[in-house]
């Protein structure tokens, strides 16, 4: 049973349990996340200020502290994407905007070359397992056995030193829809050769009553992590698992980062994030929009559209919202599906993000 709770609140708990460390909160007038991140072998600091009108009524506030090769003209179109993302929602966003630096300093600042003895590893210790048991799937489509229960969503797999990591995502409405998916992810042959299968899910039963369920597999803590994710992101009747196949080399913290965004992308990807429970009929209709994927695949293998005649407004991480080809975005590798804001035919919108306008046929 989950109590109703000051957002803000709710929303600190969920930061404290996936960032720990990288996150201190200060608190004087009104809260202040204080965030220190490694990016590429150096540490970012910045704040964000909570004022009194958040999350509804004014969006987080922004400051810069150790952010190595961020001009000031970078600065001001990353405080207006940020913005953007807010005004979307009009709701709890830090996690979003923090993962959304992230990725971005990713992108600016230069890895250093480290010469790195053997005995200077990270310490944190992981199982070790037999090398067979570390190899990846090649297929990414691991539903190619039969498979009767809800329609599992297969995220796209990412690795780090060797280590890799795969979300799913299946919508269930019980407890036996969500043990068909666990069974399926367990017994699959390309997914149970995971040396962890780690997974959260949150079921609506009553209006005022959730089940909440979930499983490390080994990977202590990682389950809560997701669980927390889920609240944070307001996703229910939903299960999202994330397999991690370990390659040798301990990842220390930066694992989690892989498991939650993982997770948090696939998500996103697939409507949740703004609440897609069943408690209203508004919430209801908000579901009904159709993924981004689901209009890329249509434009893709129907013979029917020309693809020369679609356009895809789509944010870019440091020049705001661009507009390309379908043909361009087919093309580009590092544009996760969530960014896409909406798809032009003939010069006349078809489907909107934002709107939540869905004229595809």
């Amino acid at each position: 049973l989950l109590e109703s709770t000051d957002p803000v609140k709710e929303e600190t708990l969920a930061l404290k349990s996936i960032y720990d460390q990288e996150l201190e909160i200060l608190e004087e007038d009104h809260i202040c996340y204080l965030f220190t991140l490694p990016v590429n072998d150096t540490n970012i600091s910045f704040t964000i200020d909570i004022p009194d009108g958040y999350p509804f009524h004014q969006p987080p506030i922004l400051n810069l502290i150790s952010t190595p090769n961020i001009t000031t003209e970078n600065s001001n179109q990353l405080t207006t994407t940020l913005n953007s993302l807010w005004e979307e929602v009009k709701d709890c966003v830090v996690f979003t905007w923090v993962e959304h630096l992230r990725e971005t300093f990713g992108q600016l600042i230069v890895p250093k070359t480290i010469t790195t003895k053997s005995t200077k590893l990270d310490p944190i210790k992981e199982p070790n397992k037999p090398q067979s048991e570390a190899d990846p799937p090649k297929s990414q489509n691991p539903q190619e056995e039969e498979f009767n229960g809800p329609p599992i969503i297969h995220g796209i797999p990412v690795t780090d030193r060797k280590s890799k990591f795969v979300a799913h995502l299946a919508r269930v409405r019980t407890r036996e829809e969500l043990h068909s998916v666990l069974e399926f992810v367990q017994t699959n042959r390309k997914l149970s050769t995971a040396t962890h299968n780690i997974y959260a899910s949150i079921i609506r039963i009553t209006e005022n009553s959730t089940d909440e369920t979930r499983d490390d597999d080994g990977e202590t803590g990682a389950g809560d992590k997701l669980l927390l994710l889920l609240r944070h992101l307001k996703a229910e009747n939903v299960v999202v698992i994330v397999n991690r196949w370990y390659g040798g080399i301990n990842l220390g913290p930066d694992r989690f980062k892989h498991i939650v965004n993982q997770a948090q992308e696939l998500l996103l990807q697939e409507g949740f994030g703004k609440g897609n429970g069943e408690k209203s009929q508004e919430t209801d209709e908000h579901r009904k929009l159709r993924p981004a994927e689901d209009v890329m695949n249509r434009i893709r293998w129907d013979d029917s559209y020309l693809k020369d005649e679609f356009i895809v407004g789509y944010e870019d991480r440091f020049d705001g919202l661009l507009e390309i080809s379908f043909i361009e975005f087919q093309a580009l590798e590092d544009v996760p599906l969530h960014r896409v804001r909406y798809f032009k035919r003939c010069g006349q919108i078809v489907w909107d993000r934002k709107s939540r306008t869905d004229n595809f046929l």
